[in-house]
């Protein structure tokens, strides 16, 4: 079975709720899921499951409506945290031999507003996969060399 990085939004309660159906689901079928979330994603899914705190990014309302200089300002001010949070991804990944990644995000601003860790979390999974690729290739080939 499959060793899954499944990374839920912290905002709000909807993603946290459906995730833990999906996570509950994978586990069932013999996966082991290593979750990873922040704000209330984290305090939903701790009640269940064992998740790694990370640093996700908020959305600023004033009135109901979306302030994006506000959103954009306060994200930046995280930026060393998020920092941290990758690096603590790809040791999540080295250690837990991550074969797949799954996010819980939501859409907006037309774009998916936490594609930046899906992207992360996709490049890291890429780059264990390639490397033990290449490791397996040159197992074999030293294999093929010896007499």
């Amino acid at each position: 079975m499959a060793n899954i990085l499944y990374g839920v939004n912290g905002e709000g309660a909807g993603h946290s709720t459906r995730a833990k159906e999906v996570i509950t689901h994978l586990q069932r079928q013999g996966h082991a899921v290593h979750v990873v979330s922040f704000d209330r994603g984290l305090a939903n899914l701790r009640k269940d499951f064992e998740v790694t705190e990370i640093t996700g990014w908020h959305i600023e309302y004033v009135n109901n409506e979306v302030r994006y200089r506000r959103t954009i300002a306060k994200n930046l001010l995280t930026a060393g945290k998020t920092a941290a949070s990758i690096a603590r991804l790809k040791d999540l990944i080295d250690e837990k031999k991550i074969d797949a990644g799954i996010k819980r995000a939501y859409q907006t601003f037309g774009t998916d507003f936490n594609s930046f860790f899906a992207t992360v979390i996709a490049e890291i999974v890429r780059r264990h996969e390639s490397q033990a690729a290449h490791q397996d290739t040159r197992f074999l080939k030293a294999r093929e060399t010896r007499p």
